[in-house]
């Protein structure tokens, strides 16, 4: 990989891909496949954006997305192609732990008979839904599963109906009620999306939770060494055609058509361009969208995460659970887990590496504080919270 500083560095190119995450990796690769001269530019030091990882003494672990579902079949053909193996996690040996009256409460797969029946106690126990709630949920499994056949990522057709400006609470909180809402979806989707249900659609709501808590065969994939090992292997596939450190400050369009992109360092000249960045920057460096995409663009929000790692040489909290804790748990963390478990990613031998995460205001508040203070403030919840010695 090549990172370019310099004027005598840039080239005019048939596509210019701006943006290095893994939609920007995933173009330049297929352009590259296809025979087309391309180019890709990123304005950070290394590549990998919501896609990639980092190694830090024996501890292999994701700095953005945690997996893939099984249904992404353009990532396992990428990742068949570069040679990297995609290793299964079975959801059915993990579990979701609901924080409640001081202690974790153990969910696991609704599909299993015996897990079935101790789902059944566990929420009579703690009394995570009254009748009245049981109700909800039984009517929103039965719902679920009667549009399973619709709820497709590569395929959306089958569920435009749900393609609304309301968003997944709106519609949990119409058709089926609050406590179904606040008791488990709440703290389910928080500690799996990182995100409010009130910041989602109610399309990408439905899609997502079929395929992470509902559908009988879902299974998480991952290369060996994390999310990362993919993004890494795109990045070396298209070589010296990746420029790093190189900002893009305008798509110029001359007449309605494109003719390359404006950095500080000069005009790139292109036939195309492909805009790989999020929303906000799109925004930002096209300012000549057509106003349905602009439009559409300006809906796109993100969440505000504080993602916090810490590594150990030892076994830590429980192995196999997503710690969930709900927005009336009293606690600044959204989930917490054992990485090594749950992904199974590398780490030295009897090792566990805890990974945390706070999201929108509580992350916000943490980001005032330096690097140590954080460590400090999460390490502590993780104590209070797991009941762990760490």
């Amino acid at each position: 990989m090549v990172n370019s500083e310099s004027k005598q560095m840039l080239k005019n190119a048939e596509v210019v891909v701006v943006g290095g995450g893994g939609a920007g990796l995933a173009a330049a690769y297929t352009l590259r496949k296809r025979g087309i001269e391309v180019l890709l530019l990123e304005e950070k030091a290394h590549a990998g954006g919501r896609m990639a990882g980092d190694e830090v003494d024996g501890f292999n672990f994701d700095t953005g997305a945690a997996g893939f579902f099984r249904e992404y079949s353009t990532v396992k053909q990428m990742a068949e192609e570069l040679g990297i193996t995609l290793n299964s996690v079975d959801r059915k040996q993990h579990a979701i732990g609901i924080w409640r009256d001081g202690e974790f409460r153990l969910l696991g797969d609704p599909y299993s008979i015996g897990s079935l029946w101790a789902n059944l106690k566990t929420v009579l126990s703690f009394k995570l839904l009254s009748p009245k709630g049981m109700w909800q949920t039984a009517r929103f499994v039965k719902f679920i599963r009667s549009r399973e056949k619709d709820l497709h990522f590569e395929n959306f057709q089958g569920f435009l109906d749900f393609d609304t400006e309301e968003s997944t609470a709106d519609f949990i909180r119409r058709e089926f009620g609050d406590e179904l809402l606040e008791n488990f979806i709440q703290p389910c989707w928080t500690g799996l999306v990182l995100s409010y249900p009130e910041q989602c659609s109610v399309a990408y709501g439905l899609v997502f939770m079929w395929h992470s808590m509902f559908a009988p065969d879902v299974q998480l994939l991952s290369p060996r060494k994390g999310v990362g090992e993919l993004a890494e292997a795109l990045a070396k596939a298209c070589g010296d055609d990746v420029r790093l450190s190189t900002s893009v400050e305008q798509i110029a369009v001359e007449d309605g058509a494109v003719k390359g992109v404006v950095t500080p360092d000069g005009m790139i000249t292109a036939k195309a361009v492909v805009c790989a960045t999020p929303p906000p920057v799109t925004l930002n460096i096209a300012p000549n969208l057509p106003a349905p995409i602009r439009q559409a663009l300006e809906t796109v929000a993100y969440s505000s995460v504080c993602h916090v790692a810490f590594g150990f040489d030892r076994p830590t909290v429980q192995q196999g659970m997503w710690a969930c804790l709900p927005k009336d748990s009293g606690s600044f963390l959204a989930v917490y887990y054992d990485s090594t478990s749950l992904v199974q990613l590398p780490a030295p031998e009897g090792g566990s590496l805890i990974q945390a995460y706070a999201i929108e205001e509580h992350a916000r508040e943490l980001f005032e504080l330096s690097d140590a203070e954080i460590a400090d403030r999460v390490l502590e919840e993780v104590r209070r919270t797991s009941g762990c010695e760490i």
